[in-house]
């Protein structure tokens, strides 16, 4: 409930609630405008997937579809596990074909 008497500036951006929306409101501007990704640089096509990344099409923001929050965290651990993953068997291909 808004309070009448409070300062506009001092009012929190109240989030739109859309029950047709498969995903959940924007961090930044709260809108509930959001279509998933399909491809990132740092996931490829898996990635986005995994983690519901979407993209705010009305800010531009990027989160996770599911809670609304940043997905860095989650990022940073698939690039940790990954990128040791491949590097492991572009070596191992090499050294087979060697």
């Amino acid at each position: 409930m808004n309070n009448p008497y409070e300062s506009p500036a001092n009012s929190a951006p109240v989030p739109q609630v859309d029950p047709d929306s498969e995903y959940a409101a924007c961090n930044k501007c709260q809108s509930v405008n959001a279509q998933l990704m399909k491809y990132t640089l740092w996931g490829g096509m898996i990635g986005p997937k995994m983690f519901t990344h979407v993209k705010c099409q009305t800010c531009g923001a990027k989160y996770n579809g599911k809670t609304g929050k940043s997905n860095l965290g989650s990022i940073i651990l698939y690039q940790v596990i990954s990128v040791p993953i491949v590097v492991i068997l572009v070596l191992l291909v090499l050294w087979v074909l060697r």
